[in-house]
């Protein structure tokens, strides 16, 4: 793997079947309303040193650095995704389609760019990914004292299902199961 490399792009687009797909290898632009311009572009191997520090900062257990190279290697599966302003990468989103399946596995935005749509564009994106490959369900676990994106998720159909107890071990805290199906999107 060569720094820069973009993992499976190719199979990515080929595989969503949508122009998102392809216009994700360069990038989509937005402004926030403060008329700072964001780009999201596929995830690449050499955004994981600052997708890494932007975890560490984020989450008291942290994913590996390991971890998200390993996502990146699965081709067939993986729709990672990161949120760039100013040349610096200040949101991410790592998704994993299996069958019909797609499972929101981590979504984090840097705290000085909080509530101002970045992580809900992020979200967006994954979702219309997930419709082009026609799935059926999305998941994702979440803590159950996340107060800000519990409620972004249920605007986007997310419903609770089940909850995990004590799955985040560093917090001492249960993880809310959430899923929403794809019926009538496509």
């Amino acid at each position: 793997m060569h720094d820069g490399e973009s993992i499976g792009v190719g199979d990515r687009a080929g595989r969503c079947g949508s122009g998102l797909a392809s216009e994700l290898s360069v990038g989509i632009s937005f402004r926030l309303k403060d008329q700072s311009n964001v780009l999201i572009r596929w995830m690449q191997a050499n955004d994981v040193p600052a997708v890494y520090r932007l975890e560490q900062a984020i989450f008291p257990s942290p994913w590996t650095y390991d971890s998200f190279l390993y996502e990146l290697s699965n081709h067939n599966f993986n729709l990672s995704v990161v949120g760039i302003v100013k040349q610096q990468v200040v949101a991410y989103a790592v998704a994993n389609v299996v069958a019909n399946e797609i499972h929101i596995n981590n979504l984090a935005v840097a705290e000085a760019f909080r509530r101002r749509g970045i992580g809900e564009r992020l979200l967006q994106m994954l979702l219309r990914l997930g419709g082009d490959m026609q799935c059926e369900v999305a998941h994702l676990e979440v803590r159950a004292g996340n107060k800000e994106a519990i409620p972004l998720y249920q605007k986007y159909g997310f419903q609770v299902v089940g909850v995990r107890k004590k799955y985040y071990d560093v917090e001492n805290e249960d993880a809310l199961l959430m899923s929403r199906y794809f019926t009538g999107e496509r």
